[in-house]
């Protein structure tokens, strides 16, 4: 079917165009009352538990465990930022789990999104 061809094409031209833009910088900081990433906020209240994965490839990675259905994890990039220090300033306000990232975020980071 030609139309389906042109569909797939198309798709194929749209996708590529997304993955060939820059990655963007996250901004992520800690204050009294959640996680900011990006000018979102997350709060406190509405996290479970966080985990510092660090046996992906890459960058280690802070992954914090939401108690809302639609967004159950929040996967931020580290980068060169102490682990330890992380660590020790959320687990005075958060239990400390074994968290690893999502294999569908791992899927849509390689992919450019």
């Amino acid at each position: 079917n030609i139309i389906f061809a042109i569909l797939i094409v198309v798709s194929i031209f749209a996708l590529s165009l997304f993955a060939a833009k820059p990655p963007e910088t996250m901004f992520c900081s800690i204050g009294e009352d959640g996680i900011t990433v990006n000018r979102r906020m997350y709060a406190f209240e509405s996290l479970e538990s966080f985990g510092i994965d660090v046996h992906t490839p890459s960058i280690p990675k802070l992954v914090l465990k939401s108690k809302k259905l639609l967004v159950p994890y929040i996967v931020v990039p580290i980068g060169d930022t102490d682990e330890d220090e992380i660590r020790d300033i959320l687990s005075t306000i958060l239990p400390e789990e074994s968290h690893l990232e999502p294999f569908l975020h791992k899927i849509f980071e390689y992919l450019g999104f």
